[in-house]
């Protein structure tokens, strides 16, 4: 223990190698961290790059979706009288009386169904009328009919002495079979 006590060694340690030591040691370390964080650094940094991308195409897609969504709601709006009618049952007997107010000798039969979506109804009509201001009274108080109607083509109109025949179908959607 005296030998330890009397230990010279320390004082002969000369300052000026014991810096450079010191720093090339810390150099090589901070080398060797550079050395292994360069990758992982490249890694974030491409990372970071595909995040951004990601994030401008999900809010480019947000953006299309809101727009979408209020076209959406606009175009309900707009056609709320036209979904409602939609939601009805088909009356044939109000239908009957809707078209003996525009015309006379009205003869309606049913049609087979063909296999189009949500038609529950393929009427043809035959019938006469006085003047032809009444097929177009008729097709505006469709618009208001409590069930959503289409006319479809052809529209077959022929002049008679006094009247003029009419022959036409009617197709009924709904959503309620």
């Amino acid at each position: 223990m005296k030998e330890l006590l009397n230990d010279k060694s320390l004082d002969d340690i000369n300052t000026l190698k014991l810096i450079i030591c010191v720093l090339s040691f810390i150099t090589v370390c901070f080398a060797l961290i550079l050395f292994l964080l360069l990758p992982t650094l490249k890694n974030f940094k491409e990372l970071n790059i595909l995040e951004n991308s990601h994030l401008a195409t999900l809010q480019e897609e947000q953006a299309n979706l809101q727009f979408n969504q209020e076209r959406i709601n606009d175009l309900k709006e707009a056609n709320a009288h036209s979904f409602s009618q939609f939601e009805q049952k088909f009356n044939p007997v109000h239908f009957r009386e809707l078209l003996e107010k525009y015309f006379q000798n009205v003869v309606m039969k049913e049609l087979e169904n063909t296999n189009e979506l949500y038609l529950t109804n393929n009427i043809s009509i035959d019938a006469s009328m006085d003047k032809p201001q009444n097929l177009y009274d008729f097709l505006d108080n469709l618009k208001n009919f409590e069930s959503l109607v289409k006319i479809s083509p052809p529209l077959i109109m022929k002049a008679q002495k006094t009247t003029t025949s009419i022959h036409f179908n009617a197709k009924v959607y709904s959503a309620i079979k």
